[in-house]
């Protein structure tokens, strides 16, 4: 849950990466690290951010952008749907996440989606809608891509630039930014 309580957290200097993958990297984790993350992917894409180290959070919080867990191997290849699936989907047992402060609002980008017309990115967009609270706004800025929601809701040609998220839906496929 984004919501997640960090009262009487004693925050380390802030460490800065490139990129989500680097979480890997850093050693000697303590309760309230900080890591200041450039972007998402290691070529400069996406939405990086503040994360906090939190030891005491279960690995199954891990959603791929709000809750990372830094023992989680990050897709060498976007483009490969079995490692972004084992990215976004498996869950690792134990405790220890990064938890993404939050902004006050939720970006496509921050889940690593490019909405280039060419990856597909189902998974990462299932990833966020299945995750995002409720009445959270989604947004889409800059992305012009067809996503298919369900056959009751239809496909949107041009989404419009934040969805209010206020049901928890499946992605079934969309035109470029995932599935074509």
């Amino acid at each position: 849950n984004p919501n997640t309580d960090m009262t009487g957290w004693v925050l380390d200097s802030k460490i800065h990466i490139d990129s989500i993958a680097e979480l890997r990297e850093i050693g000697n984790l303590r309760n309230g690290s900080c890591v200041s993350v450039k972007n998402y992917h290691a070529d400069g894409f996406g939405v990086g951010g503040d994360f906090v180290y939190a030891a005491g959070l279960s690995k199954s919080l891990h959603d791929g952008g709000y809750f990372i867990d830094p023992s989680k191997t990050f897709p060498a290849d976007w483009a490969n749907r079995t490692q972004q699936n084992n990215w976004f989907n498996d869950k690792n047992t134990g405790a220890g996440v990064f938890v993404r402060t939050h902004t006050g609002y939720f970006n496509i980008e921050q889940w690593g989606v490019r909405g280039d017309g060419v990856s597909e990115e189902d998974i990462a967009l299932n990833a966020i809608i299945q995750n995002i609270p409720e009445g959270a706004t989604l947004n889409m800025i800059n992305r012009n891509c067809t996503i298919l929601v369900d056959a009751k809701v239809g496909s949107f040609a041009e989404p419009p630039a934040a969805w209010k998220i206020n049901r928890k839906v499946t992605i079934l496929g969309t035109v470029g930014c995932a599935v074509k």
